[in-house]
C-alpha cells in the first residue's frame, strides 16, 4: 500500500545524510543529481513559479516532490547499495521476490473469495495495489526480471525463483486486464531477446537459455489452461476496445488543446480544473502529455533527454543491460497510457531501481 515506500522515501535520505561515510558517497553522485534534477524537476518548478507570479495560482509543491522522488531518492538507494556492497543480482532477486508476493496476493483474490486487503476493479485483479494498472505493471517487470534470472541462473534456487516469477507475473498481467502492461511487457521482451542473443549467442549460456525457454513455454501453457476463461476474454475485449472507442483518445484531445494555450513552459494542472468527461474529473492518462501540458515543450524535451540519458547509461552495461534496458522500456511504454510517473509509488519505485542498476558500479555478471 506504499507505506514502506513512503517511510523509506523520507527516512532513508535523512539517515544517509546524517552518517559521514554515506554522505560522502552521496556527494560523489552530485553530477547525476544535477542531471536528474534538471530533467525531471526544474521545468515543473519554472512552470509553477510562472503560474504563481502571473496567474495567481497557489504553489502545489509538485516540483519538490519530483525532485525528491525522481532525483534524490534513487541516488540515495545507489548510495546505500554502494556502501553495503550489495551486488546487482541480489537487487534483482529481491525485486522478483517482492513481485511474486504482490502477484500472489492478486491471484488469491481471483481464485478465492473475500481475501483480506485485496482489491479488484470491474473484475480486474489488483491485489494489495489500489489499481489494476500499476499491479499489471509490477507483474510485467516481475516477469522480465524472473526470465533474466532464469537465463543466467547459477544456483537451483534461482531457477525456482525464475520459473515462479514468470508464472506469477504472467498470470498477474492476465488477471489485471492492463493493456499498457501487456503491451509494455511484449515490447520489453523483444528488447531483452535482442540484447540477450547478442550477448549470449557465443557463450555456454546459450544452451541454458534454450532450456530455460522450454521451461517457460511449459509454465505459460499451464497458466493458460488453468486460468479462468473470463479473464482471457476480458483482456481480449479491452485490447479490442483500445482501438475502437477508448476514452483515452477523448481525454488526450482535450489536453492537447490545453497544451496549445501555454506551449512553451506549460501551466500546472493544479492551476486549472481537470477535464470533465462523463461526469468525471480525469487527468491526462499519459505521462508525456501530462508533462507537455504542465511544463510545455521545455519540460517534455527535458523529460525525453533524461530518459534517453538513462537508457544510454543502461546500454553501456555488460550483461545487466539485458534486464535494465527492458525495465526502462516497459516503464516508458506503460507511462504512455498512464500519467502516474510523478505520483505513483509503483512507477517511482521501478524508476528508482532502473537508476540504481544503471549507475551502480558494482556488478556480479560478466
Amino acid at each position: 500500500k506504499g507505506v514502506v515506500f513512503q517511510a523509506s522515501l523520507y527516512l532513508l535520505p535523512v539517515l544517509v545524510l546524517l552518517y559521514g561515510d554515506t554522505r560522502r558517497v552521496l556527494w560523489g553522485h552530485g553530477r547525476h543529481l544535477a542531471v536528474l534534477t534538471v530533467c525531471f524537476a526544474l521545468p515543473l518548478l519554472v512552470s509553477e513559479l510562472r503560474a504563481v507570479l502571473f496567474f495567481g495560482c497557489s504553489f502545489s509543491g509538485g516540483a519538490f516532490e519530483a525532485f525528491w522522488r525522481l532525483a534524490v531518492f534513487p541516488l540515495v538507494l545507489v548510495t546505500v547499495c554502494q556502501y553495503c556492497r550489495c551486488p546487482s543480482r541480489r537487487i534483482l532477486m529481491a525485486l522478483a521476490g517482492v513481485g511474486i508476493f504482490y502477484g500472489l496476493a492478486g491471484l488469491a483474490g481471483v481464485f478465492f473469495d473475500d481475501v483480506l486487503m485485496t482489491h479488484s476493479m470491474g473484475g480486474r485483479a489488483a491485489g494489495f495495489v489500489s489499481n489494476p494498472n500499476p499491479y499489471g505493471f509490477l507483474m510485467a517487470v516481475t516477469s522480465l526480471v524472473a526470465l533474466f534470472l532464469l537465463m543466467t541462473a547459477h544456483h537451483y534456487h534461482e531457477v525456482v525463483l525464475g520459473l515462479g516469477g514468470i508464472g506469477v507475473g504472467f498470470s498477474g498481467i492476465l488477471v489485471s486486464g492492463s493493456r499498457s502492461a501487456f503491451l509494455g511487457a511484449g515490447i520489453a521482451l523483444v528488447v531483452m531477446l535482442f540484447f540477450g542473443w547478442r550477448h549470449f549467442r557465443f557463450s555456454s549460456t546459450a544452451a541454458k537459455c534454450l532450456v530455460s525457454g522450454m521451461g517457460v513455454a511449459i509454465v505459460l501453457g499451464g497458466i493458460l489452461v488453468v486460468m479462468p476463461s473470463h479473464y482471457l476474454e476480458l483482456l481480449n475485449q479491452r485490447m479490442t476496445h483500445a482501438v475502437h472507442g477508448d476514452i483515452r483518445l477523448t481525454i488526450w484531445s482535450h489536453y492537447v488543446e490545453r497544451f496549445f494555450e501555454h506551449p512553451i513552459v506549460g501551466l500546472p494542472i493544479s492551476c486549472s480544473q481537470k477535464v470533465q468527461i462523463r461526469g468525471q474529473s480525469l487527468g491526462p492518462h499519459n505521462m508525456y502529455l501530462s508533462v507537455l501540458v504542465q511544463s510545455g515543450l521545455v519540460g517534455l524535451g527535458a523529460l525525453l533527454t533524461g530518459l534517453l540519458w538513462l537508457i544510454r547509461r543502461a546500454a553501456e552495461l555488460r550483461a545487466e543491460k539485458i534486464i535494465v534496458m527492458p525495465m526502462a522500456f516497459v516503464l516508458c511504454c506503460y507511462c504512455f497510457f498512464n500519467s502516474s510517473f510523478f505520483g505513483n509509488e509503483m512507477t517511482q519505485g521501478i524508476f528508482a531501481l532502473v537508476v540504481v542498476l544503471s549507475l551502480y558500479p558494482r556488478h556480479e555478471l560478466s
